[in-house]
């Protein structure tokens, strides 16, 4: 008996207080106090700053929801709006009570060139050029769509591969029959074929190492298309046998 009554008395509480819950919630909606002009959104914060993403763009993308109810606001109708701005990768958004909307921007960060219209970001993935946006010395890739990730994963391997050495990447190219070219940094060309590719770079890279500066500096092209060696061309001269550079070095 005394359980049932406990269980009746907390039942009876509980309610009580839901109705009366209720009854403030409708007191609140009669006199607006949930409508948007009684609890507008009133700040739009970052988490961090941004780099790239254009400030006046950023307004007008959340324009429409600046003094909108607290309540009402999509916040994937937020997101989404954010992340169709030009340098935006990705976008979190969040309430904070009563008046603030905050959003944590991710914006891409741009390591090479896709092509004439598209960059590659920081995470591999392809991006639109941004109108009005000058790519500069970025290095520039080249390959049909459907090699993409094979081609970015290539680069990221050829450009820590390149650092080691003292050089950078300037372009790289895969064509449609799947042979590989690239030029560094410095304007060297260095042709590496369809097969064995990282093969052939780590061989070009240690007898770019053995060689001293003049004649790194005379260097102009390097075709590693051999099993063992490679042809170069210096500047001013013809293209050098496979075995004058080969010599032990393959």
């Amino acid at each position: 008996m005394k359980r049932q009554r406990g269980f009746s008395r907390t039942f009876w509480l509980g309610l009580i207080s839901l109705i009366g819950l209720l009854a403030l919630a409708g007191v609140w909606l009669s006199e607006g106090l949930l409508a948007g002009e009684q609890m507008p959104v009133r700040y739009l914060r970052l988490e961090k700053p941004t780099v790239r993403v254009n400030r006046e763009n950023l307004k007008a993308a959340l324009a429409p929801w600046a003094g909108s109810s607290f309540f009402s606001v999509d916040l994937d109708a937020v997101r989404q709006a954010v992340e169709a701005l030009p340098w935006v990768a990705s976008v979190q958004v969040r309430k904070a009570w009563p008046d603030t909307l905050w959003l944590n921007i991710e914006e891409h960060v741009p390591v090479a060139r896709w092509g004439t219209h598209a960059l590659v970001d920081q995470h591999g993935d392809l991006f639109d050029l941004p109108p009005g946006y000058v790519p500069g010395d970025l290095p520039w890739l080249h390959a049909d769509p459907d090699a993409r990730e094979e081609v970015i994963e290539t680069f990221a391997w050829l450009r820590d591969a390149l650092r080691m050495q003292g050089l950078t990447l300037a372009e790289l190219e895969r064509n449609r029959l799947g042979a590989w070219r690239l030029a560094l940094g410095n304007g060297v060309q260095v042709v590496l074929g369809r097969k064995h590719m990282r093969a052939r770079m780590q061989r070009f890279l240690r007898v770019w190492a053995r060689q001293g500066p003049d004649w790194q500096q005379q260097l102009v092209r390097a075709d590693l298309r051999y099993p063992n060696g490679m042809a170069v061309e210096k500047a001013g001269s013809e293209v050098l046998a496979q075995k004058e550079v080969n010599n032990g070095q393959g």
